[in-house]
């Protein structure tokens, strides 16, 4: 049986690892972090579970406004959250399954692949031959080099999606699909929201 390592269990690691497995070869997975990745735990999966709720608190101010109800709830953003939260557990726990009905082995560590072509577990001994590879790292967000920045401590992705309370006001540097997005979220939940982007369209 042909055997395949795949370093990464984000959106293209973990396809690939299902797929290869349903078609036959032997197949282990490393990933250091949390299953699925950069998309379901801190990107898309994460981001539409808040905006779910954020597009039914708009629907519920038009109500209002057009005197269908009478009075607008209190939004419990820590619930909000917590309900996010919960999605990308079971997000993880179907990726888990998916592993496990298909035989996907996976070690949760870090690896590398060495120059003899071998991938290594990072920290211990342990080392793995297989007849392919695949490097499926994924992302992780970047600071740009904004002046000013400095002595700060920035959100990014990550961090605003774990914030307990909405903020007062809210400045968002970059206005590409990430950026727009959380500005939509945090400004329909009552935010003070403003969009800064060098180019001159934004969405790009």
């Amino acid at each position: 049986m042909r055997t395949l390592g795949i370093i990464g269990a984000g959106p293209g690691g973990y396809v690939a690892a299902v797929y290869a497995a349903k078609k036959g070869l032997d197949v282990t997975v490393f990933e250091k972090a949390e299953l699925g990745g950069e998309c379901t735990n801190w990107g898309c999966i994460p981001t539409k579970a808040l905006y779910s709720y954020a597009h039914l608190h708009h629907k519920l101010s038009g109500a209002i406004k057009r005197k269908i109800f009478s009075d607008m709830p209190d939004v419990d953003y820590r619930k909000v959250v917590n309900r996010k939260d919960g999605v990308i557990k079971r997000s993880r726990m179907g990726i888990k399954h998916l592993f496990k009905t298909n035989n996907v082995k996976l070690i949760d560590k870090a690896a590398k692949v060495l120059p003899d072509g071998r991938v290594a577990v990072i920290g211990c001994d342990e080392t793995y031959q297989f007849d392919n590879v695949i490097i499926a790292t994924g992302s992780d967000p970047a600071i740009p080099p904004v002046p000013g920045l400095e002595g700060i401590s920035p959100m990014t992705n990550r961090e605003a999606l774990g914030i307990m309370e909405i903020p007062e006001k809210l400045l968002i540097i970059g206005a590409g699909v990430i950026g727009i997005e959380f500005a939509g979220i945090f400004n329909t939940f009552g935010s003070d929201v403003t969009v800064v982007e060098i180019l001159p369209t934004i969405m790009t």
